[in-house]
């Protein structure tokens, strides 16, 4: 009941007339499912979900654990829109509240206990060749995650990064760091302070379970003693290997933001591949409205669904979705201790095709919508730059109109895709580029030109993260310590800046790109 935010909510629910139950720090699948086992009408859950702190947001559910998609989004904000603060303000907290914590962590650990839920059909431990690492990033699954794993692997289960009192979510560790990476060698300087990775280099051995601090993302990573890396296992690779295990095989939901081949890869065993649009709402759509056709569902940024059985307060078992970082973690290493295995084989169920994201943060969102100007002449230069790589093609997607995604194919097989769209969670605009890896080389200029293009024509250049950018490039000039102005959150401007390609971190410090300086220029102020 603590904090400014989860006190309005509190007190936004009373006043309503509602009764609140609170259930502390926990995370987001659980409180769906919490919400599911009680017959409760609603959930707000209070996050930063993968971001940093000050980054926090709300996400809603519906009676059946369906997050709001955008008609319900755009229902509700004219309703605030349209509601006077002062009304309310002083209206009688008429609802109760409860404090069920512990119950809901009963339920939530119980559901991954029942073997329809770990596929554990033995009634001994799931034997594991350890150690199993887990880092649920000092959020809501800390000592949650380390305690359904030790219940159910026989191995040793160490637990980092589990702090989350501190507050600081996502730091030192979880799934944000590790998007579009696929290996990570000893001495990379990007993942020097990652705590899960340090304790696979530090023991030379083992897997570690890797969430985001409110729970719905997972990421594997394997230790490969072949050449001392961390192999990186996204959701895309979780979800072909958990398919191993699915019967019958229906529907395989993938989204754009996914890897082409993993697309094949599901079609290949015998899945009826569908694509979406972006976030685990429109997978958790297509799996609660459709579940007799559906199979699994994954995104590439971690989420991945797969049907759970859930026995309510009253008895009655019920079928259960919900993006489960948890789930998805169990579910995963139980394949690898079924079918034994090397990291590589495991990490690599599918030759991984070019997969990059170019970042452009802090943009003028509102400039990139369904026919808005901006957007024609993002498809047009698209068009261009693709000619000659084979048949090009807009497709929409009536889930996201304001997404543009171009796709390119040869004699009626798709080898490329291209989307732009905003973030609907960060103040960012992403160019998603997947792909043959024959055609890197010009699928990644493509990528370079597009992001500075939307540099200079999207960027929000009195935000005071976009001023910061610019103070930061500029002391760069001469030295490699970044200076980063006192009124921004230097460790997410470094870290936005890296993601952006704008800088890079080396082991003396920081430096310019050649795309930073590019974009320092294009700003009329390059001290380059």
């Amino acid at each position: 009941r603590s904090g400014v935010f989860t006190t309005a909510a509190v007190k936004g629910i009373r006043k309503a007339g509602c009764d609140c139950v609170g259930v502390g720090i926990a995370a987001t699948p659980a409180i769906a499912m919490y919400m599911v086992w009680r017959d409760a009408p609603a959930a707000v859950v209070i996050s930063a979900s993968h971001n940093f702190k000050t980054q926090n947001g709300i996400k809603l559910f519906k009676k059946g654990g369906m997050k709001l998609l955008p008609a319900d989004d755009a229902t509700l904000t004219a309703l605030i829109k349209s509601t006077s603060y002062q009304n309310i303000r002083h209206l009688p907290m008429l609802g109760s509240f409860t404090d069920a914590s512990k119950q809901c962590r009963e339920v939530f650990v119980t559901f991954h206990l029942n073997p329809k839920n770990s596929w554990n059909t033995s009634p001994d431990k799931i034997p594991f060749s350890g150690p199993l690492i887990v880092d649920p990033a000092n959020g809501a699954l800390s000592h949650v995650g380390a305690e359904v794993l030790s219940k159910l692997f026989k191995c040793e289960v160490v637990e980092v990064n589990n702090d989350a009192a501190s507050g600081n979510v996502n730091v030192d560790g979880g799934v944000a760091d590790l998007e579009d990476v696929t290996v990570i060698e000893r001495n990379d300087v990007n993942f020097k302070g990652h705590k899960g990775v340090a304790e696979l280099f530090k023991r030379r051995a083992g897997w570690a379970a890797v969430f985001d601090a409110d729970g719905d993302r997972f990421y594997g990573l394997g230790y490969n003693k072949e050449d001392d890396t961390v192999l990186v296992l996204s959701g895309d690779e979780a979800a072909v290997n958990i398919s191993q295990k699915i019967t019958p095989k229906h529907d395989f939901i993938i989204t754009v933001e996914s890897d082409l081949e993993a697309s094949r890869a599901a079609t290949s065993a015998g899945f009826k591949t569908r694509l979406t649009g972006v976030g685990d709402k429109w997978l958790l759509s297509r799996a609660i409205s459709h579940p007799e056709k559906f199979s699994v569902a994954c995104e590439a940024s971690g989420h991945n669904i797969t049907k759970g059985y859930l026995i309510k307060q009253n008895g009655v078992e019920t079928p259960f979705f919900a993006g489960n970082g948890l789930k998805a973690a169990v579910n995963t290493f139980l394949v690898l201790s079924e079918t034994r295995k090397t990291p590589v084989e495991f990490a690599r169920p599918f030759t991984p095709g070019y997969k990059k994201t170019f970042y452009v943060f802090y943009t003028k969102k509102a400039m990139l919508t369904k026919g808005s100007g901006l957007m024609v002449d993002i498809e047009r230069l698209l068009t261009d730059m693709l000619q000659g790589l084979g048949d090009v093609k807009v497709i929409s997607f009536e889930e996201e109109p304001d997404m543009l995604y171009v796709s390119v194919s040869s004699k009626g097989v798709q080898h490329a895709g291209i989307f732009v769209r905003n973030s609907g969670t960060e103040e960012k605009t992403g160019i998603n580029i997947r792909g043959r890896t024959a055609d890197a080389e010009a699928l990644n200029k493509i990528g370079v030109s597009l992001s500075l293009y939307l540099f200079k024509t999207m960027k929000n250049r009195v935000h005071s993260m976009s001023v910061a950018e610019i103070a930061v490039l500029k002391s760069l000039a001469d030295s490699q310590t970044p200076k980063v102005p006192a009124d921004v959150h230097a460790q997410r401007l470094l870290k936005e800046m890296c993601k952006g390609g704008l800088i890079a971190k080396t082991e003396e410090g920081y430096k310019t790109t050649h795309h930073g300086a590019e974009c320092l220029r294009s700003s009329g102020r390059s001290a380059l």
